[in-house]
């Protein structure tokens, strides 16, 4: 999954990659067990702060979309229940990718 991150955009780029990640979980372009780049890598690629991927990495740990491996990085957790119910919010989220990007509109356009 690229990462595609605005320093001009209203939305705070901490926000930025924690929905990104949650669209990526949500449309099944990020499967459980799949590797996501290190703090440090996400930082040094997009001229961040560290800590703004730290923060925005816990905050989606605390949610069970991602879990840290000691030693080996962080990855899109298997505990995430992407059906439970036709009716939840991930559920509805994956559709409107999966539609939107059935249409022929860019990722880009739909993030």
């Amino acid at each position: 999954m690229k990462f595609w991150i605005s320093k001009n955009s209203e939305v705070s780029i901490h926000e930025q990659i924690v929905t990104q990640i949650r669209l990526g979980v949500a449309s099944s372009d990020l499967l459980p067990g799949e590797k996501l780049p290190s703090t440090r890598e996400l930082a040094r690629r997009f001229g961040i702060h560290a800590n703004t991927v730290s923060t925005a990495y816990r905050e989606l740990a605390a949610e069970n979309r991602v879990e840290f491996r000691k030693g080996s990085g962080v990855f899109v957790s298997g505990a995430v229940v992407r059906e439970a119910s036709p009716r939840s919010i991930d559920a509805m989220l994956a559709r409107f990718v999966a539609e939107a990007s059935s249409a022929g509109f860019a990722r880009s356009d739909i993030e």
